[in-house]
């Protein structure tokens, strides 16, 4: 295949003006850091936006890859991918689709003819990039980025941008009554299925959350209590229709009610990130968010913050789950005094930290001996593409994450530090921009020159940042000091 029919990294084609794509990804990140944006949503923007910069810095590879389908060697140009778990020639050669250099799909075989095909593309593009300048002079940029959609058992970026081209050509606010019919006509609302009713409209105003509507002649933001407000108005609440509460169930019932609803869920196991949350994960989006309203509506609970509890994504054996956590004082609070911490000792006496049984929470207590050194665990790997160092990093405080690391072995720490997750980025990427000075000192202070090296030479691809700039930028000069004195000359 010739050289110009070979992918070529967005960032690295200086003939192709990325300019107003790139100042879009600025503003995602400030509306991140700012907590307007959840991870699972930042990441699918990410992805979107990724794959239309590949598009368009790559029309004439797409082009050709559109008149010769059946090149093998077409699906093997971008090698980058070939790293990420699940993917293979052969399987997006059947499929027909090209991967862009973070792994995300684009379908091909839509088209026949590559002129046609080129077109298309270019259009969608050139009505994106309108659409981010024109949302952008309306204040409405924020809106428009939630409304990006990505799933990655589809290739068709039309469909991916559609709502939030959508929202753009309309540029109203959205009105909430109409919204929620489309949702009541959408789930074919079951007035005597009030758990199910609820699940479904947090499922369906996932994507709306932190939009603005119009409600009652006012202009509102959509979050969790104006819908709670709406559906208490559409008698849809578990308070009047349910009997789950603390007045109607003594402890071992509640217990037991507990045990019930988490049935339906693939693992339930101790938080990686955080080993004082309980993760309770499931396959099917319907059933964790029925699993959240139920506990929500605990009477038990409701002292103990647990309106903070969200269901949120994540990758589970090469397919999407969905997670709700629970705090060790929650976890008691439906189960018994101090089962929290005597749960927590029995799993992590595993080396391998097991799931807990589906069908039961484990109340066995293991003893050990008071003068044994416990055991040092390995990193777990493959979680998002990376490992839960890149987890612990992004989520714990300074203090957590220094006991943390303690439970590790250091020579499985070593070579979690050498993997990259989706972004590029190594968990001491992800340390020097999330943690205070103390927290990522204490990852240092685990490295090996190796690894520091490592993440040296790595560069996020979205930003274009390496560990020295996180550094330089996000770090106290002694922590910087114990980066370069860590690293070898070369590096």
């Amino acid at each position: 295949m010739r050289s110009n029919h070979i992918p070529v990294h967005p960032d690295h084609n200086a003939q192709v003006d990325l300019d107003i794509f790139n100042d879009f990804l600025s503003d995602v990140e400030r509306f991140r850091k700012n907590n307007n944006v959840d991870e699972s949503t930042y990441s699918d923007i990410i992805k979107v936006i990724a794959n239309l910069k590949f598009i368009k810095a790559n029309i004439d590879y797409l082009a050709y890859a559109v008149e010769h389908q059946d090149e093998l060697e077409l699906y093997q140009e971008n090698l980058f991918y070939m790293r990420l778990q699940g993917f293979s020639a052969n399987k997006d050669k059947k499929n027909g689709v090209i991967r862009d250099f973070e792994g995300t799909s684009l379908h091909i075989t839509t088209y026949q003819d590559p002129n046609i095909a080129s077109q298309d593309w270019l259009r969608l593009i050139e009505s994106f990039e309108g659409a981010i300048n024109n949302m952008r002079s309306q204040n409405k940029l924020l809106n428009f980025a939630k409304s990006l959609e990505y799933d990655k058992d589809k290739g068709c970026i039309e469909a991916r941008v559609a709502r939030a081209l959508k929202f753009a050509a309309s540029s109203d606010t959205l009105n909430l009554d109409e919204l929620f019919n489309e949702c009541r006509r959408q789930y074919q609302f079951d007035q005597h299925a009030v758990a199910e009713n609820i699940a479904n409209t947090y499922t369906f105003f996932k994507p709306y959350m932190g939009m603005s509507c119009a409600h009652d002649n006012q202009t509102k933001t959509i979050n969790e209590e104006l819908i709670t407000e709406y559906l208490d108005l559409l008698g849809q609440t578990l308070e009047e229709t349910e009997s789950t509460t603390e007045s109607t169930h003594s402890p071992a019932t509640l217990k037991a009610a507990y045990e019930n609803q988490q049935k339906n869920a693939i693992a339930v196991v101790l938080g990686n990130s955080n080993q004082k949350m309980v993760q309770h994960w499931f396959s099917n989006e319907s059933s964790a968010e029925a699993f959240l309203t139920w506990v929500k509506a605990q009477t038990v609970l409701q002292n103990l913050q647990i309106a903070k509890a969200r269901c949120t994504e994540a990758a589970y054996q090469n397919n999407k789950a969905y997670i709700v956590r629970l705090s060790g004082p929650q976890y008691d609070a439906l189960t018994a005094p101090g089962e929290h911490a005597r749960w927590v000792a029995t799993t992590l006496a595993s080396s391998t930290t097991p799931p807990i049984s589906n069908a039961t929470v484990s109340t066995q207590t293991q003893t050990t001996k008071k003068d044994e050194t416990p055991k040092k665990r390995p990193v777990k790997q493959n979680i998002f593409f990376g490992n839960e160092l890149h987890d612990a990093a992004l989520n714990m405080k300074s203090g957590e994450m220094i006991a943390y690391l303690d439970t590790l072995d250091p020579e499985s720490i070593n070579t979690a530090l050498m993997k990259i997750n989706i972004k590029c980025e190594t968990p001491l990427h992800v340390a020097a921009r999330n943690q205070d000075s103390a927290g990522f000192r204490a990852l240092l202070d685990k490295a090996n020159t190796e690894a520091i090296d490592n993440a040296l030479m790595q560069k996020n691809h979205y930003e274009n940042y390496t560990l020295l700039h996180l550094a330089a930028w996000k770090q106290d000069s002694a922590s910087l000091q114990t980066l370069l004195e860590k690293a070898s000359p070369e590096a």
